[in-house]
């Protein structure tokens, strides 16, 4: 099961991924989180699944949460589990 210190130790792995990351990866990423997050807006995804292949720690999803529909499935995926219940949480 997914305990206290593995989420802790989760924190701590988002906060050391983007002090120990490259400031420009950084921002490029953000601004293709932007661009998707533009994308998905004129998208109706009313009723539609989502899958997130390799989610990792929830970046993607991150954001674009507050852009989903109440009817909208989002399915994530990543080989941890660790990672997946950490997302959930």
């Amino acid at each position: 099961s997914f305990k206290l210190n593995e989420q802790t130790s989760l924190e701590d792995t988002i906060s050391d991924y983007i002090h120990e990351t490259d400031n420009a990866y950084l921002e490029n990423m953000h601004r293709e989180g932007e661009w998707a997050k533009k994308k998905l807006i004129h998208l109706n995804l009313n009723n539609k699944l989502i899958l997130d292949l390799g989610s990792g720690l929830g970046f993607f999803l991150r954001n674009i949460y507050e852009e989903l529909p109440e009817d909208c499935l989002y399915i994530a995926v990543d080989r941890d589990l660790n990672k997946l219940l950490f997302l959930k949480d």
